[in-house]
C-alpha cells in the first residue's frame, strides 16, 4: 500500500488550526485507503500522555524527538528539539513513502525536505495557508531573511502547492506560473459534530455569543468586545482564547474596565469535545476579519467548524469569505471594521429567530458541499498523481 508523509507541523494530534488541518488532510487520505504518517520533530504539549509513536484515530504518527510531551527543563527541551530535527531528516531519508506534503513557513525546513525528496525521487508538495510577509514574525531580522529566501526559491523547489486562498494562489503564480496548484479550503469532520453527545457547559442554550481564537489577535478581540458592548445585548459574550500567559494577561487588562456586568467570559484550555458543545449551544458564532493583507490571505479553520455547528455566523466581506458565502443567505457579513456595524448585525439577529435558523442551516450546507474532509481525499490524491 502507498504511503504519504505529512511534515512540518509539530504537536500532532493536539493543537490549533495548523495541526487540525494536517489531521484532516491525513483523515481524508486514510478515507481512500492511503497510509499516512505524520512526523513531528518536537512536542509542544506539556501534558500529553500518548507515546512518542503510535496511531491516533487511524493515523500513524512519530515524534522524532522521542517524546510527545514538552520537557519542563528548558535545556533538555531545546536539546530534544535539536535531536528531533536531525533525526527527522534521517528518518525521512531512510523511510519508504510515495509523496511528502509539507506544512511549514520555514525556508530551511522546506529546503531540507526538498533535497531529501529529490535524492529519493519523491514528489514534495506544500500547503500554503498564511502570507509570510504579513505575519508578526516578518518584522524580526530572522523572519525577514527567511521570507526573502522563501519568496525567491521555494516555489521552484517543490512539485505542487495547496494554497488556501486566491490571494496566495496569485502570489505563487507570480513566482512560478507553471507550478501545479490545487485550491484546498478549510476542512471539517461533519460526522464528529453530528454524532457528538453534547457536554454540560454550564450555560443556557443560545444565551451567548462566542468567539474562538488566539489571544494574540488583540485587535479582533477589541473589535468584538466593543461591538458587543455597543449592542447592549442581554446575552453574554464568551471568548474562548488560547495563548501564553502574557497574551491572556493583556486581554484581561483590556476587559477589566469594560466588564461591569460580568457578561464577558474568558475561557481557555477546553477539550475539543467541550469546545464543540460551546459552538453548538451558542446563539451566534463570531469570526470577523481585519481588513488587511494577512486576513485577506488566510481562510480561518474555525469557519468550517462554525458551519458544522449549524449556528448563525458573523464574519467579514473580505478575502476568501465571499467565494463561498453570501450575506443574509448563509452568513452575516461586515463591510467595515466599524464595531457599530457588528452591533447592528447582533441586534438584527436577536430580533429575527427565523433568520437565525436559515443562516445556521445554510452555513451547514456550505460545509457539506465544500469543507467536508471526506470529499477532499480523492481530489488531493488525484492532484498528487497528476502533478
Amino acid at each position: 500500500m502507498s504511503r504519504i508523509f505529512l511534515l512540518g507541523t509539530d504537536g500532532f494530534p493536539y493543537g490549533m488550526a495548523a495541526v487540525q488541518k494536517q489531521f484532516l488532510i491525513a483523515k481524508s487520505l486514510k478515507e481512500i485507503h492511503y497510509e499516512v504518517t505524520v512526523l513531528s520533530k518536537k512536542s509542544l504539549n506539556k501534558s500529553c500522555n500518548i507515546p512518542f509513536k503510535g496511531s491516533f484515530d487511524g493515523i500513524e504518527y512519530f515524534y522524532t524527538n522521542l517524546s510527545a510531551s514538552e520537557h519542563k527543563n528548558k535545556i533538555v527541551k531545546h536539546i530534544s528539539w535539536i535531536f528531533g530535527s536531525i533525526f527527522e531528516k534521517i528518518k525521512i531519508l531512510f523511510s519508504d513513502f510515495d509523496y511528502a506534503i509539507v506544512s511549514s513557513r520555514s525556508f530551511i525546513d522546506i529546503l531540507a525536505y526538498s533535497v531529501i525528496c529529490k535524492i529519493k525521487s519523491i514528489k514534495i508538495f506544500l500547503t500554503y495557508v498564511e502570507d509570510n510577509d504579513s505575519m508578526p514574525s516578518a518584522k524580526s531580522t530572522f523572519g525577514k531573511i527567511n521570507n526573502i529566501f522563501f519568496n525567491k526559491y521555494v516555489w521552484n523547489m517543490i512539485d505542487g502547492a495547496f494554497p488556501i486562498s486566491h490571494f496566495l494562489s496569485d502570489k505563487i503564480r507570480e513566482k512560478n506560473p507553471l507550478l501545479p496548484q490545487m485550491f484546498l479550503p478549510v476542512s471539517v469532520d461533519l460526522d464528529y459534530f453530528n454524532d457528538l453527545k453534547q457536554e454540560d457547559i454550564n450555560h443556557q442554550k443560545y444565551s451567548y455569543y462566542l468567539f474562538c481564537g488566539a489571544a494574540g489577535y488583540l485587535q479582533t478581540i477589541k473589535f468584538i468586545v466593543n461591538g458587543y458592548l455597543f449592542s447592549n445585548s442581554d446575552k453574554k459574550l464568551i471568548l474562548v482564547l488560547n495563548g501564553n500567559f502574557s497574551e491572556l494577561e493583556i486581554v484581561s487588562k483590556f476587559l477589566s474596565g469594560k466588564n461591569q456586568k460580568n457578561n464577558i467570559i474568558v475561557i481557555s484550555n477546553l477539550s475539543y469535545s467541550k469546545l464543540v458543545s460551546f459552538y453548538k449551544y451558542a446563539f451566534c458564532l463570531l469570526i470577523p476579519l481585519n481588513f488587511d493583507t494577512r486576513d485577506k490571505a488566510r481562510y480561518p479553520h474555525k469557519l468550517g467548524e462554525y458551519c458544522a455547528s449549524k449556528r448563525p455566523i458573523i464574519s467579514s466581506n473580505w478575502g476568501e469569505i465571499p467565494y463561498h458565502f453570501t450575506d443574509m443567505e448563509n452568513i452575516m457579513l461586515l463591510d467595515s471594521d466599524d464595531y457599530k456595524d457588528l452591533a447592528n448585525k447582533m441586534k438584527l439577529l436577536e430580533n429575527d429567530k427565523e433568520l437565525c435558523e436559515i443562516l445556521g442551516n445554510n452555513a451547514y450546507k456550505v460545509a457539506r458541499e465544500f469543507f467536508d474532509y471526506k470529499i477532499q481525499g480523492q481530489l488531493i490524491l488525484n492532484f498528487l498523481q497528476s502533478s
